[in-house]
């Protein structure tokens, strides 16, 4: 019996098969605390195949231990003695079970802890070469190998490929497959296609294989020097361009010098577009009209020296149809205004007819009080 119930359990994954046995060791041990009680002995075979993941050999081994199907039942049917007997035999196999999880638990902790200690020591590693090539960069004893100027045309993004490409193998000097390029990459055949980046290849160390791919067998030392050459040429691409931008700009500040921005309402309206000298009459014919309010307005508050505040209202509202070009705005301020002269007539009960309007003080030069003569 023991050897068939091991036979069952060993068909599952180890976490299936310990979660089936100590289920079914469940079950028995409420039959043998309870063992008067009916409820116990029977359970539901959907109920039970979800609780042990729909494995397949869960209804087997028990019926195996002494359960037999009624149905969509499954009933427990042998004798005490039969329990005791079932219930060793699954007790024993979900020990077996328990210490084969816990040997496998410590096993892949153990090649977790060797992969990360192998990991940090990669990464360690790789710190150092980084270090190594970057002191190899700045140290200036050491070479420039290629033809900067010639370098210097090629695309960027080539440029940028091939630093990668050599800086891989200088950071991983021990790694074959950073010193491998393989010729029907995408990449590789991109950079292959310009001739100047083809040339710094050859010039650091990369020689054709059989296999039609590149290898590269040279030390991180020359490969430095041949980086050096790269990032100068990088260095010579970005100067170019901030000097064709600077020009450029330079260019177009004179063109805007040379052709001012003539804005149409500062023009003579004679010189105008006969569209926009239509736009303009119109304008300037509301703003007057504006202003003949405001005047009222002023007059009828007795307010003196208004020239000046007509005048920055003027301005303003000017400023404003040149921003918005919209007659909507002047009807607006017009109605406005217009309203606004009517009921200050009403509170004052006064007329243009009935005002005076004083010019200023010629010695002076400053107003005088408004004077409001009624008839």
């Amino acid at each position: 019996m023991d050897l068939h119930v091991h036979e069952l359990l060993s068909r599952l994954e180890l976490p299936v098969a310990l979660k089936l046995a100590t289920k079914v060791r469940r079950i028995l041990e409420n039959i043998k605390k309870h063992p008067g009680d009916a409820k116990y002995r029977s359970m539901s075979k959907t109920a039970f195949n979800n609780q042990t993941d729909n494995c397949g050999a869960g209804v087997g081994l028990i019926k195996f231990l002494g359960f037999e199907e009624a149905g969509d039942r499954l009933l427990f049917t042998d004798t005490l003695s039969g329990l005791h007997q079932s219930y060793e035999l699954i007790d024993a196999a979900v020990l077996t079970l328990m210490e084969k999880h816990r040997q496998v638990t410590e096993r892949n902790l153990a090649n977790n802890h060797t992969a990360m200690m192998k990991a940090e020591s990669n990464r360690m590693a790789l710190l150092d070469s980084k270090k190594a090539l970057n002191d190899l960069l700045l140290h200036p004893d050491t070479d420039t190998v290629g033809n900067v100027s010639n370098l210097k045309t090629l695309p960027t993004d080539v440029l940028v490929n091939l630093d990668k490409l050599l800086r891989n193998i200088a950071e991983n000097p021990s790694s074959e497959k950073y010193r491998t390029l393989k010729k029907s990459n995408a990449m590789i055949a991109t950079i292959l296609s310009c001739p100047h980046a083809a040339t710094h290849l050859q010039q650091a160390g990369f020689t054709d294989s059989s296999d039609n791919s590149l290898v590269c067998n040279s030390e991180p030392h020359h490969l430095a020097s041949c980086i050096k050459a790269l990032d100068a040429a990088v260095s010579q691409q970005a100067a170019d361009e901030e000097l064709a931008f600077e020009k450029q700009a330079e260019e177009m500040k004179a063109l805007r010098k040379k052709k001012p921005k003539v804005d149409p309402s500062d023009q003579p309206l004679g010189a105008l577009d006969p569209s926009v000298q239509e736009e303009l009459t119109t304008a300037m014919q509301l703003i007057n009209d504006i202003q003949g309010y405001m005047e009222q307005e002023y007059l009828l508050r007795g307010a003196i020296g208004f020239d000046a505040t007509f005048r920055k209202e003027g301005m303003k509202i000017l400023e404003q149809f040149k921003v918005h070009r919209s007659f909507k705005i002047l009807h607006e301020l017009r109605d406005n205004w217009a309203h606004k002269i009517e009921v200050t007539k009403r509170e004052t009960k006064r007329s243009m007819v009935n005002t005076i309007y004083c010019p200023p003080d010629p010695e002076t030069g400053k107003p005088h009080p408004a004077s409001f003569i009624n008839n």
